[in-house]
């Protein structure tokens, strides 16, 4: 989990694609066309493996996939909307509270 999010935050910059076409695989769907939306769930995807892990470990939480993907999305929120310079650390601390929240 701490993995695929800082792989998203690392791709995430605010004016790019990717971080949007990722955030919107996460949250919003409806945004996506419908070969986006299977692009996003292919068998090989990061979020389908993602979310696997997370249903299949009895570590994290047992939530709906809506919630885990809007939890997950702040590391990538942060990046997004901050209007201070995030670094590094901050996006750790950021990871390591999402993965928090959905450790039992």
């Amino acid at each position: 989990m701490r993995n695929a999010t800082l792989l998203d935050c690392a791709n995430a910059n605010p004016s790019s694609k990717k971080s949007h076409f990722v955030s919107a695989l996460w949250t919003n769907q409806e945004l996506l066309d419908d070969a986006a939306r299977a692009y996003g769930k292919t068998a090989g995807g990061p979020l389908v493996k993602l979310y696997q892990r997370i249903e299949d470990s009895p570590d994290f939480i047992d939530a709906p996939e809506v919630i885990v993907a809007s939890i997950a999305t702040l590391p990538t929120l942060v990046l997004q909307t901050a209007t201070i310079e995030v670094d590094d650390a901050l996006i750790e601390q950021t990871v390591a509270l999402v993965v928090k929240a959905l450790k039992r």
